[in-house]
């Protein structure tokens, strides 16, 4: 493939649950599956004044946000009976970009401008950054991130045999966490990064964290309209359609 030579150069060491190795490329951390991928969006993909990119690390609340989002931007696509999250989980609405596709996605003749990503602020394709897209960034504490990637991957080991049969204890996946081994790290600073790029440029970059989503999930659901350009109606509000 065309970006393995230039991968066969970074530092490299074995990832901390499977067989896949992880590379570091402007100091994160990517499994090489998804490295090619990513390193194909950073010259390929060109960002569109609509678009808006969910971002955060995974176990950080990136597929609520999938949900709540696409739920704001297709409400007046369907009705309650119809909508997809009522069959699908949110990654099968809103694939991300760098595992599974960087097209948008289309329902009922409809392209929606929604596009997932994992990828470090940094890592971000230059159209993206040089556009006048939104940017939806969520992060959350340390510790709930960690429990939530455990429990995650103990359900994984129940169907991947790769996984399964490299089992590691809880103390060893906490180090590795504290030694920032974990995909897309290391964390802080891939939260700093998009929580700096919020304060510079507000209006492009939004930044939530999960426990204050959680906390008054209302107040941030109409915070994210108005910040995508669709906020709810004085009559939505009446009719409850935000609550």
């Amino acid at each position: 493939m065309k970006y393995k030579e230039l991968i066969s150069t970074l530092p490299k060491r074995e990832g901390p649950h499977t067989s896949i190795d992880y590379y570091q490329y402007k100091g994160f951390w990517f499994p090489s599956i998804f490295l090619e991928a990513t390193l194909s969006i950073q010259e390929n993909f060109n960002a569109q004044p609509s678009d808006i990119f969910l971002c955060g690390l995974p176990k950080t609340g990136t597929t609520w946000l999938k949900a709540l989002v696409f739920s704001i931007i297709t409400r007046d696509i369907f009705v309650d009976s119809t909508n997809p999250l009522l069959a699908k989980v949110p990654h099968e609405c809103i694939p991300t970009m760098e595992i599974n596709s960087t097209k948008k996605l289309t329902f009922q003749d409809t392209e929606l401008p929604l596009l997932p990503t994992h990828l470090p602020y940094i890592c971000l394709p230059p159209s993206i950054l040089e556009s006048k897209c939104k940017i939806i960034y969520i992060c959350r504490k340390p510790k709930d991130t960690f429990v939530s990637t455990w429990h995650y991957k103990q359900r994984l080991k129940e169907n991947i045999s790769e996984i399964r049969n490299n089992s590691t204890t809880l103390e060893q996946e906490f180090k590795w966490f504290l030694e920032d081994k974990l995909a897309y790290g290391p964390y802080w600073d891939h939260v700093y990064e998009f929580w700096k790029a919020s304060r510079d440029t507000p209006e492009k970059v939004m930044f939530i964290q999960y426990e204050d989503l959680k906390r008054d999930t209302l107040w941030y659901l109409k915070k994210l309209a108005e910040f995508i350009g669709k906020p709810f109606s004085e009559e939505e509000e009446k009719q409850c359609v935000a609550s």
